[in-house]
């Protein structure tokens, strides 16, 4: 799959003040002001009418007065204005088609996403994604490019104000701190999202607040909301935690020490969604390594993979257990439940055989052996309402697609191990006991 460094606006999250009044003052730059950006105040009043759309000229004009505002929340400079592309949605999905993606990333994605019973063996994971996102992006920032893309669901000269901006503060990131590659594996990549997307979301927060009390700013009407959209549920409840989550978690950091706690984030991230859903676990809580044995048999072998496993992690745990109906919350975004919350590291292993097909072995650390015990009749339940049969002491089969296979479902004190396979007796072979 590709793995540009694009920093992603999810579509659930995005509406906002499109445009200003129509006066234009001027001001000279000076050199370390916080609040004029090339020439352009953040209490100026811009000669922009946005019924009928923005021209480039406009947009870039709104995009400066942007940035100043941003500079005098964020209180940090821009270091220069940036490159502002309108693309329309189906331009984007063009754009981002997924090429040359392996036959081994391929079986990887898709046992990763199985066994987090959120994808089926009815559907690719790659093709799931780029539909996924497709559907959902509203904009991006490219590090590697320094160029903001805006995608509209309309006409090019429609453009929403808080996505704008949302990228201009990632702009602010990548010239202040650098936006470095997120890490491989999703937990992890996770929680570095929930600083990056947490403080992108929480300043346009504060921005129109200020657009209600200080500010001159015109919001138009709600844009109709696309009830076709080809957004996986499962999927994409797991990739916006950091948007739900991260605007809370950064708020309670600036409340602990100010935006100078803020900017040394960008230097120590967030290492698990665990601190990101439980802010006062930074950084002390730290999450614990688990690594699987292999202990399979000459017919089963590990996937072929950078990295061999993934981290799962609290946040998509929470979902699978949400999604497929096992575990009822009232904050559907609030990725919290006694199920899930005694988290504390986990790794997934994708096998396969010499006839193609795949298994994989998921250990997963608990804080007790009661969360680890709560979790195992959670599980055990997920499978029994996707239809599982039991067949013998902590063994299941799934006996219909689109999760069709055997399970063991073994618990060693805080230690829970999750073995899937294509057959019950298959599972001795990709990890003996």
């Amino acid at each position: 799959m590709r793995r540009a460094v694009f920093v992603l606006v999810i579509v659930v999250f995005l509406a906002g003040c499109v445009g200003a009044p129509v006066t234009s003052d001027s001001h000279e730059p000076e050199d370390n002001t916080l609040g004029i950006v090339d020439g352009v105040a953040h209490d100026d009043d811009l000669a922009i009418s946005v019924e009928d759309g923005l021209t480039q000229s406009e947009l870039e004009a709104l995009a400066t007065r942007s940035m100043a505002r941003i500079e005098v929340i964020r209180d940090l400079e821009f270091e220069e204005t940036v490159d502002i592309q309108v693309m329309t949605r189906e331009e984007y999905r063009e754009s981002d088609a997924t090429t040359n993606v392996s036959e081994n990333q391929t079986r990887w994605q898709n046992q990763v996403w199985e066994a987090k019973f959120v994808v089926g063996q009815d559907r690719d994971v790659t093709d799931v994604l780029d539909r996924t996102f497709g559907d959902a992006v509203q904009g991006f920032y490219s590090p590697a490019n320094e160029e903001v893309v805006i995608v509209t669901d309309e006409d090019r000269t429609k453009v929403n104000k808080r996505t704008l901006v949302h990228e201009l503060v990632h702009v602010l990131q990548d010239q202040q701190f650098g936006l470095d590659s997120a890490p491989a594996r999703q937990d992890p990549s996770l929680a570095r999202n929930g600083l990056i997307e947490g403080e992108a979301e929480l300043i346009p927060e504060l921005y129109f607040e200020r657009c209600e009390r200080e500010w001159s700013c015109l919001e138009p009407p709600a844009p109709p909301i696309d009830t076709d959209r080809d957004v996986d549920p499962g999927v994409i409840h797991v990739f916006i935690q950091p948007y739900e989550q991260g605007p809370g978690f950064v708020d309670a950091m600036k409340e602990r020490g100010g935006w100078d706690q803020v900017n040394e984030l960008h230097d120590a991230h967030p290492e698990s969604t665990t601190q990101i859903i439980h802010p006062e676990r930074y950084p002390d809580v730290r999450p614990v390594n688990v690594t699987v044995e292999d202990r399979s048999s000459k017919e089963w072998r590990r996937i072929d993979h950078d990295p061999i496993g993934e981290t799962v992690g609290q946040a998509a745990i929470h979902v699978m257990l949400q999604h497929n109906g096992v575990i009822t919350v009232e904050d559907l975004f609030g990725y919290s439940h006694p199920t899930s919350d005694g988290w504390t590291g986990d790794e997934l292993v994708p096998y396969v055989n010499d006839d193609g097909e795949t298994g994989h072995v998921w250990e997963i650390e608990w804080e007790s052996t009661d969360d680890a015990a709560e979790f195992a009749d959670a599980f055990v339940t997920l499978l029994e309402e996707r239809g599982a049969l039991e067949r013998a002491q902590e063994s299941y089969l799934i006996p219909e697609a689109p999760f069709e296979g055997g399970f063991d479902v073994r618990v060693d004190g805080t230690t829970v191990a999750i073995v899937g396979g294509p057959t019950v007796e298959s599972l001795e072979g990709i990890h003996g006991t």
